[in-house]
């Protein structure tokens, strides 16, 4: 009698990212054409390190997911990595919202726009994202970022350890469609904007003033002065950032 082949396991693609960089709708495009989507944060401190912050912060599920892009790694099975990126500014201040929490604490709507300007240039260091390029994707995957430049589109890291996509975060929806089918070599990859938008959280009225009156020139200055700013934005990009980030005086 013939027998049905065993169905193949979906392929793993990491989603390596510091967080708040749009990669849910990547996530669901993934998911979508049948891969197996790993969200992660972190693989910096090897398997040791990251299973005692598992334990710290059991409901963490991106921690558990790095264990296992970990193992793959260290079985010689790097997962396909895709990497998204976004302009500091905009990132610094969707991350605080996202972890208000354990930031700050208590009801976000309590606190007033001028308060919350002040809580994110001390509680958010403009260094976060440049912090994360060189303790996780230089030192761990082994991408070169300064031999890139996103602000031309999307790139693939071919000095890497393992294959990674370089992605800006503000690609339209077609490109970065364009660039995972041709990146894992897969032809029915969508990706569409996804619904997760921090305006429509908690606290998404605050977000939304900060957006419209900016913040200190000071700490818009600092984020986008991070070296891997301008391997990211092009300098009239750069000049449009601080213009639209900076409080008004």
């Amino acid at each position: 009698p013939m027998t049905t082949p065993e169905p193949h396991a979906p392929q793993p693609v990491a989603i390596y990212t510091m967080g708040k960089v749009g990669s849910s709708s990547v996530t669901t495009a993934l998911t979508g054409a049948g891969f197996e989507a790993l969200q992660i944060h972190v693989l910096r401190g090897g398997l040791k390190t990251l299973k005692r912050r598992m334990e710290r912060r059991p409901n963490a599920a991106h921690l558990k997911t790095s264990v296992q892009v970990v193992e793959l790694i260290d079985s010689g099975q790097p997962p396909m990595t895709i990497t998204l990126m976004r302009e500091p500014v905009a990132r610094n201040v969707s991350a605080f919202f996202q972890n208000f929490g354990r930031l700050v604490g208590g009801d976000v709507d309590s606190y007033t726009a001028k308060e919350i300007q002040s809580l994110i240039c001390e509680k958010v260091s403009p260094r976060e994202p440049q912090d994360w390029i060189e303790e996780e994707l230089e030192e761990i995957a082994e991408v070169d970022f300064g031999r890139h430049h996103l602000y031309r589109g999307a790139t693939t890291a071919t000095e890497a350890k393992w294959p990674v996509l370089l992605l800006r975060s503000d690609l339209d929806d077609d490109s970065k469609s364009a660039s995972m089918r041709e990146f894992l070599d897969h032809p029915d990859i969508t990706v569409e904007r996804s619904s997760n938008i921090t305006a429509e959280k908690s606290g998404g009225d605050l977000y939304s003033e900060i957006k419209r009156i900016g913040l200190p020139k000071s700490y818009v200055d600092e984020c986008l002065s991070q070296p891997f700013v301008k391997n990211l934005l092009s300098a009239e990009e750069i000049e449009a950032s601080k213009a639209r980030w900076t409080e008004s005086t």
